[in-house]
This record gives C-alpha cells, structure tokens and sequence, in this order.
C-alpha cells in the first residue's frame, strides 16, 4: 500500500489527518491491540492506525478496512485505504456516522450529513479558516 507508506513519511500530512479526522497512522503495521481477549475474525487483521478513542483500523486479508473499537464494535468499515481516506475527508471521524438508524432513513441521513458539515463549517469559521480549503488542501 503505496498510501501509507507515503502518509508515514509526511509528518505534515500526518499531524493533519489526525486534527482533521481523528486517524494517527503507526510508524509500522502492528498486532491489534485487542488480541488478546480471544476474539476471532473472519479476516485476519494487522493494525496500521487508531482513533483518539483507542479504536484501531486494520488491513484485513483482502486489503479492505476494518474498523475494531475500544468499546467492542467490529466490522469492515471500506474497500481500501483510498475509500477509507475519502471518507474520513469528507466526514471527519467514523464515530460520527456509527449510528445504525442514520441508515435505515435516507431522509433522515441526509438532514444528518447537511447539519453536520453546516456545523463543521461554523466551528471552521468562528477559528477564522474555511473547512473546504483545509480538506482540499488534504486531498491535495
């Protein structure tokens, strides 16, 4: 995964995805840190980052993503690491969008995405910085 290797070696660009989306990538692929409580997957995984709440993301044998949080929740979270990164620029955290119900309304998904870039760009705006600039500057 040319990504992550190239995300490694950007401190810059490091420093900014863990402000921005709550993602701090390891120096190197890891263990899970919650192997040890006996838990079984379907696909095996390897480590690569984790959120501010202890979460880890994995590379699972079929190079997709997963997603194993510190309070239990498990699953495949995207195909790749590009799917994953553009979430996370758009969003900004998994946790926000962890809410099930979130899925079973389009309606209600979709007020829910507005309000929570109109906030995002609010919060932006009361710092004096425009939230499409500093994602479009992470894409970059």
């Amino acid at each position: 995964m040319l990504q992550l290797q190239v995300i490694r070696e950007d401190n810059q660009l490091r420093n900014l995805l863990m402000k921005e989306c709550d993602i701090l990538f390891y120096d190197q692929l890891k263990e899970v840190e919650f192997s040890q409580n006996n838990e079984v997957y379907s696909l095996s995984p390897i480590a690569f980052a984790k959120d501010g709440s202890g979460g880890e993301y994995v590379i699972l044998e079929d190079e997709s993503i997963g997603f194993i949080g510190s309070e239990g929740q498990v699953g495949r979270v995207a195909e790749s690491l590009d799917d994953l990164l553009t979430f996370l620029l758009h969003a900004g955290s998994i946790t926000d969008f962890s809410c099930r119900l979130l899925y079973q309304n389009k309606d209600l998904l979709v007020k829910f995405c507005q309000g929570f870039l109109n906030k995002a760009r609010e919060n932006y705006q009361s710092k004096g910085e425009e939230w499409d600039k500093v994602r479009a500057g992470l894409v970059q």
